[in-house]
């Protein structure tokens, strides 16, 4: 192939340390290879293969590389038969060192363990086995400390996981140890998150690297702010710009041109402490847009100023001290017990002779590095000088990844100091996307600012793209000259680095790219989540896409989403429901899906039965088939008791709901016995095979899918078996630790090959891939910087920040140490999301498509851009999402790439929709015509006829829910006997109103039902007897708070004596006294969806829920009592009224609570507050 001069430079070049500085298909992975081919045939000084080492960010790349390289050999030894060198590197290759950085430490580990005094049998823990060991360790330390009551560490935990936070100490400890393991001296990174806040002196606190870094960050605000202002000024010189401006812009421009050349704190605080001058009035201007947008940006100015004034100079520099003393206590609490858990944790490893890939990574350093313990000071080892002698180059791909320690493992094993500079690391700072995984672009941008383009610290970079057309590459260029800068996560993008088309890749499809915007303020009427919206905003982009162009097949498309665990699978099905063939591959999930999570809740009761959600699922499930209906007979009116109880119980009955219980109660028994001498992979088998559920599978939807994960679940329960625990208790706490931190499996895989579909992918999973046609989807989410939220956040240069608290006042109030360094995360954090945009829309071929959700703020944010537009640094980190960044490039002046904005409607998605339900239903007349046809020949046509012009009895089943309320029913049957419901009011003239609503509304009868409803379910039947006492029992009501002032007013303590007087209230009395009365009681039941209306089908079932006013056993029945408070005629006419308004309301309530209780309905009663008497339904 030819190269560019570039790349030509970056194969030949000899004797030096080399950055290659690769953008996105500058075609990095070529260059590398080549150039250890190029350096292995040598002319003058060739090299083996195996002299070399080779760093992979996968295993998947090192594969492939050993296997471009292999073949690379392959074809120059059909050049060269005899050449003897070529022949040996072929039998080298399979041995080189190329691989990930953690199986190079494996290899150092396997060789020179001895050196280190290490037992070479160890094991590599299962990450499920990890989080068990981490949780028990850290338990452990907890129970010790809280044992131990040290009066510091119980003041961390009353400040800051008090109540059921207790949990938060453990994140806390955890992410902490996970930064220190980034580095290559735990113990000494930790230390230094203390000297922050074991300070001498105040002034000491402006020599640390917080405070320059504070200080350099409001100097870039105000010089940032400053050239906005001299754009300003230019613009209100135009002719037809607001001159009357100008004065007090150029005032602002002094201001903060003079605070941008401070050194400190105190030189920026004197330069902005002075007011704005306010602008001058401009009555007529020739250009009212100019006008406006001018002054939007200086208020912008303004804004931005405020803000950096009230965050650190609201603050004294006796108060920061105070801040720092105060937090000085609880972070030596954070890191003693940091240290302490680390301590714990390893002793734990060693005991159980297993390591993580941190221990791998820190074991290979101290093979290779001499550490003076308490200093940042080392010295290599005889093992690092013989292998810096041995490998003749070092190559790192993905440098950009890169932590601390690989840094320093790397370095130990090259030539440069014995002269001989030959590290060659390859990468893109821009793809730096593996921040939670602890990389360090830093690394990257230190070399990038200190290399130069000759000498032994070499830098070269790559920026032609051999990967996308023209239109794609402009477009990447328009978004990053405008919002990806140094100030924001470290990384300029510059005429020198941007991406410049490598005249490869031709226009095949119209390559402009899509913005498809839908207002969320649009769909306010549709539920419809923002991620269904963009699901079939892209559906209906790629049905039409695929309607213009013949030439392109499902497999053209992806959609990348940021986070796709919950969005992947809604885009899968919705895309179906458009015809559209989607694979989301997931990464997660494993552990919910539903054949997964049956297994793994009939194993908790095999455990123990008396955990009641896992036993009720399982009875629910294949391995029981308990209806809902049953479970509810099963339960009964014992409502304190345990389940399990209630259907053992229960079990003692002769019917065939408790031979049913029998029957599920002796499989449990039967399994629990096997539990005690089968092993956990063979439990699950004898579950699976045994019961026939692995067969009931093969009959589902997706049946290879779902008998995957249950073998994959096998395969996950021998390897727990492997561990250092043992027993089913002890797997289901495996299991629920993988759950709690994320560690999944993906779902198990259920087909290979080159499918025709639409792939659906996180941005991560993307990196490396290429598409004809990329779908941005889910733009408009925002960001989750949810680590930037807590008390205490950590950042990995500066440690930890923590918020201010007064043990004595009970209060706790932001400290600006804490916002110093929660405004560093937020810019390292937002520098990230940069990246990862960058990433997504570098995967295009051919085309972008991006598709968001928009709020009406971030729509008037982009209103407010126009052509003259800066984007400035606090645009970028107030709109935090990417459609953000996508809109405020596309709203600015000076694009070079083709656009196509589209807002899009709910309308556009129904008449989208409906087209393509007509397409569908078109292709099926024609067909059945066509069969109709072929029918006539055997006269076989009546019966075909008859399948045709079948009409579905209950076309009006599509508007069944699937949970009705009882007043939903009560409403339509009240509509069908058209009978008006008359809103509640008493017949007396009685119009309290409560104080918060007297100025705007009249009390309706609803509210008044309520209040009289309340009192009801409060009502002392042994206190109230007369007047006097249903007053005092009302009093006291809303005295202990059980009954608010505004439903007191609306009470008339006669309706109540008049109620206790009554033959039902004394039945109800004696029924408190035994215990058999209750109040309030909700209850949910499934019927027949004819009971909800008679044109829908009996045998389609629906939920119904309500609750209960009242009822009461007597004589071993139930009777039903429900108060109404509906004003109607005096006499037997208002009887009537009620029992026909409220019969169906009262027989459901029956057959529920017949249902539930197991006992004969005896009685339906009305009581009616304006009859003042019972009413027997």
């Amino acid at each position: 192939m030819a190269w560019t001069k570039e790349q030509l430079e970056a194969i030949e070049a000899r004797d030096c340390n080399m950055l290659v500085s690769a953008a996105a298909g500058s075609g990095k992975t070529a260059v590398l290879v080549n150039r250890i081919i190029e350096r292995v045939m040598d002319e003058t000084a060739p090299i083996d293969i195996d002299s070399i080492v080779v760093v992979t960010f996968t295993k998947a790349a090192a594969e492939e590389m050993k296997s471009r390289i292999a073949e690379a050999f392959r074809k120059r030894l059909e050049e060269e038969p005899g050449n003897s060198h070529l022949m040996k590197q072929i039998a080298l290759v399979d041995h080189a060192r190329i691989s990930t950085i953690d199986s190079f430490c494996t290899y150092l580990l396997g060789n020179y363990y001895n050196s280190i005094d290490f037992d070479p049998a160890y094991r590599v823990a299962d990450a499920g086995e990890l989080e068990l060991l981490k949780a028990d360790v850290f338990n452990e330390l907890l129970e010790d400390k809280f044992t131990e009551a040290d009066k510091d560490f119980m003041d961390f935990v009353e400040a800051f996981a008090s109540g059921k936070n207790i949990d938060r100490i453990s994140e806390i400890v955890m992410r902490l140890h996970k930064f220190a393991e980034s580095y290559p001296w735990q113990e000494e990174w930790l230390e230094s998150c203390r000297q922050l806040y074991n300070l001498e002196d105040e002034s000491q606190f402006m020599e640390t690297s917080l405070y320059k870094n504070t200080v350099e960050y409001i100097r870039m605000a105000c010089r940032e702010s400053a050239e906005l202002c001299k754009e300003l000024i230019d613009l209100c010189n135009e002719p037809s710009g607001p001159k009357a401006y100008e004065e007090a812009i150029k005032a602002d421009y002094s201001m903060l041109s003079a605070a941008a050349e401070c050194e400190d704190m105190d030189g920026i605080g004197r330069c902005l402490n002075m007011e704005f001058t306010k602008l001058k009035t401009i009555r007529d201007s020739e250009d009212p847009e100019l006008k406006e947008y001018v002054k939007y940006q200086r208020n912008n100015v303004k804004d931005r100023i405020k803000k950096i004034k009230e965050q650190y100079f609201s603050t004294s520099a006796d108060k920061i001290w105070e801040m720092l003393l105060n937090g000085r206590k609880y972070v030596n609490v954070i890191i003693d017990l940091t240290k302490e858990y680390g301590r714990r944790y390893g002793m734990s490893k060693v005991e159980k002779n297993v390591v993580d890939f941190s221990d791998i990574e820190h074991l290979a350093l101290k093979i290779l590095v001499r550490h003076e313990i308490g200093t940042d000071e080392y010295t290599y080892t005889e093992v690092a000088d013989e292998l810096a002698k041995q490998y003749n180059e070092i190559y790192i791909d993905e440098y950009q990844d890169s932590n601390v320690v690989q840094e320093t493992i790397l370095t130990a094993i090259s030539g440069e100091r014995y002269g001989r500079p030959n590290i060659f690391m390859v990468g893109d700072v821009k793809q730096s996307i593996y921040k939670f995984r602890m990389a360090k672009p830093e690394l990257f941008i230190s070399k990038y600012d200190t290399y130069m383009d000759e000498g032994y610290k070499r830098k070269i970079e790559l920026h032609s793209n051999f990967r996308s057309t023209v239109n794609v590459i402009e477009t990447v260029n328009d978004v990053f000259f405008k919002v990806m800068r140094r100030t924001v996560g470290g990384v300029e993008y510059t005429k020198k680095t941007r991406l410049n088309y490598g005249g490869t890749i031709e226009d095949t499809m119209d390559t402009t790219t899509d913005i498809l915007v839908a207002k969320k303020s649009s769909f306010k009427d549709y539920d419809m989540e923002d991620r269904e919206i963009c699901a079939n905003m892209a559906a209906a982009r790629i049905r039409e896409m695929m309607e213009e162009n013949s030439r392109l097949s499902y497999r053209d498309f992806v959609i990348l989403l940021r986070s796709d665990k919950a969005s992947g699978p809604d885009y899968a099905e919705i895309l179906s429901r458009h015809d559209i063939p989607a694979k989301y591959d997931s990464t997660t999930g494993y552990f919910s899906a539903t054949e997964v999570e049956t297994v793994l809740n009939l194993l908790k009761i095999i455990d123990n039965p008396r955990q009641e959600i896992p036993l009720i699922a399982t009875m629910r499930s294949y391995f029981a088939y308990f209806s809902a209906e049953e479970l509810a007979y099963i339960k009964g009116p014992a409502r304190r008791t345990e389940f399990y109880d209630c259907m053992c119980n229960y079990a003692g009955k002769m019917d065939s709901l408790s031979e049913k219980c029998r029957t599920f109660l002796d499989m449990i028994k039967v399994y629990r016995e096997k539990a005690r001498r089968l092993t956990i992979s063979e439990l699950i088998s004898d579950i699976v095979y045994g019961s026939g559920y692995y067969d009931y599978l093969g009959l589902l939807d997706n049946s290879r899918g779902r008998r995957a994960n249950l073998d994959m679940l096998i395969t996950k329960a021998a390897d727990y078996e492997k561990t250092s625990y043992s027993g089913l208790f002890n797997f289901l706490r495996y299991i629920e630790e993988i759950r709690k931190y994320d560690v999944d499996y993906g779902e198990g895989p259920s087909s290979g090959g080159d499918e025709n579909v639409v792939r659906i992918m996180s941005i991560h999973r993307s990196k490396g891939l290429e598409f004809p046609v990329v779908i941005l989807g889910d733009a408009g989410k925002g960001y989750n910087l949810m680590d930037v939220n807590g008390d205490i956040v950590i950042d990995s240069d500066f440690g930890l920040g923590i918020n201010v608290i007064d043990m004595e006042k009970r209060i706790k109030y932001p400290s600006i140490i804490r916002e110093m360094i929660r405004r560093k995360i937020t810019l390292d954090n937002i520098g990230e999301e940069l990246r990862i945009l960058y990433v997504a829309l570098t995967r295009a071929v051919q085309k972008l498509i991006v598709v968001g959700v928009a709020s009406d703020t971030a729509v008037e944010a982009w209103d407010s851009l126009g052509e003259y537009s800066y984007v400035s640094t606090d645009f970028i980190l107030n709109r935090k999402s990417y459609l953000d960044l996508v809109m405020a490039a596309y709203s600015t002046g000076g694009n070079r790439g083709k656009y196509n904005f589209r807002w899009c409607t709910p309308e556009e998605m129904v008449m989208h929709r409906t087209k393509q339900l007509k397409h569908s239903m078109g292709d099926i007349g024609e067909r059945l015509s066509s069969l109709y046809d072929e029918c006539k020949e055997d006269g076989s046509e009546s019966e075909i006829g008859k399948i045709i012009e079948y009409r579905y009895p209950h076309s009006n089943i599509f508007s069944l829910r699937s949970k009705y309320s009882v007043s939903d029913i009560k409403h339509k049957a009240m509509e069908e006997s058209e009978l008006e419901e008359v809103i509640v009011t008493l017949p007396e003239d009685v119009r309290p109103v409560p104080e918060f609503i007297e100025k705007s509304e009249t009390v309706t009868g609803v509210f008044r039902g309520n209040a009289y409803h309340k009192f009801f379910e409060i009502l002392d039947y042994g206190m109230c007897k007369d007047s006097s006492s249903v007053e005092k029992c009302m009093d006291d009501a809303v005295a202990n708070g059980r009954l608010s002032e505004e439903y007191r007013k609306l009470l008339k303590v006669s309706d109540y004596v008049k109620f206790m007087e009554s033959p039902l209230a004394l039945r109800m009395k004696q029924a408190s006294e035994t215990g058999f009365l209750y109040r309030e009681q909700p209850f949910i039941m499934e019927i027949g969806a004819d009971m909800v209306d008679a044109s829908y089908p009996s045998d389609e079932k629906v939920l119904i829920q309500g609750i209960v006013d009242a009822f009461f056993f007597e004589n071993d029945k139930v009777y039903i009592v429900d108060y109404k408070t509906d004003r109607v005629p005096v006499g037997d006419e208002g009887v009537t009224i009620l029992t026909e308004r409220y019969r169906k309301q009262l027989e459901l309530y029956g057959e529920a609570l017949g249902k539930i209780t197991g006992r004969e309905v005896g009685g339906l009663y009305i009581y009616s507050v304006a009859l003042g008497r019972e009413i027997e339904v």
